[in-house]
C-alpha cells in the first residue's frame, strides 16, 4: 500500500493554542505536529474500540458456544482491544 500524504488546514483558537503547548511542552511532544497525530490515532483507537463494543453487544447471548472462556467486562476489552485495534 502507497502511503499518501495528505495536507490540512485548521483554524484554532488561542486558547487552545495556548493550552496544546502547555500539554506538549509537559508530556514530551517535539511539537505540535507530533502531538496532533498521537491525539488523533488516540481517539481513533478509542472509537473502534467504542464501535466494537457495540456490535459485540448486539452479539450478546447469540453465541452458538455457551461455555465461553471470556467472563468479565475487562477480559472482553482486553479480547477487544488484542482483536479489533
Amino acid at each position: 500500500m502507497k502511503m499518501v500524504n495528505k495536507l490540512i488546514s485548521l483554524r484554532v483558537s488561542n486558547n487552545l493554542i495556548n493550552e496544546t503547548n502547555q500539554v506538549i511542552d509537559i508530556a514530551g511532544f517535539n511539537s505540535l505536529q507530533e502531538f496532533i497525530r498521537d491525539a488523533w490515532r488516540t481517539s481513533l483507537k478509542e472509537h473502534k474500540l467504542a464501535m466494537a463494543k457495540k456490535e459485540l453487544s448486539k452479539l450478546y447471548g447469540s453465541a452458538k458456544d455457551k461455555n465461553l472462556k471470556i467472563k468479565s467486562k475487562e477480559e472482553v476489552e482486553e479480547y477487544l482491544k488484542k482483536n479489533f485495534l
